[in-house]
């Protein structure tokens, strides 16, 4: 048996963007963890935990992948694109508006802001109103093929 003690190629990075920058937004902090032996990213923020691995790869350095990747394949590696809760995400994102201030997401008075929070609640009832419209005409449309058979 050989045991050898290995020097693993780990890379930790902080984000923690500026109130002003366009990230604050969705993200007050997060850390990237690279595990470039295993081809795994860990990533621990306020937005949650995800994690994926792709194993190593002899061909290609993890971190050359990484640079690779769009924001768009990253997510459906970490997420599950068909659960989206979005009442509560609604719900979630007002109430960090109001908690970090309005002003600093660029609205400029607090009638703007309210304004702007009617658009994003009537949003939500227009989309969850035709989810449910949607639904009930699939189920008509599956009661009727039934009834027909």
């Amino acid at each position: 048996m050989e045991i050898t003690k290995m020097e693993p190629r780990l890379y930790t990075y902080r984000l923690v963007p500026d109130k002003k920058d366009p990230e604050y937004a969705s993200c007050t902090w997060a850390r990237f963890g690279f595990d470039c032996d295993n081809g795994r990213l860990d990533i621990h923020g306020d937005a949650g935990d995800y994690s994926y691995g792709w194993g190593f790869n002899e061909h290609e350095d993890f971190m050359h992948l990484m640079s690779r990747i769009d924001k768009h394949y990253l997510l459906n590696k970490i997420s599950d694109r068909s659960v989206f809760l979005l009442e509560e995400s609604i719900q979630a994102n007002i109430k960090e508006i109001e908690l970090n201030g309005w002003e600093s997401y660029g609205i400029k008075s607090e009638e703007e802001w309210e304004s702007i929070k009617q658009e994003i609640l009537d949003i939500m009832h227009l989309t969850l109103s035709f989810l449910i419209w949607t639904l009930n005409h699939l189920w008509l449309k599956k009661t009727t093929h039934m009834e027909l058979k």
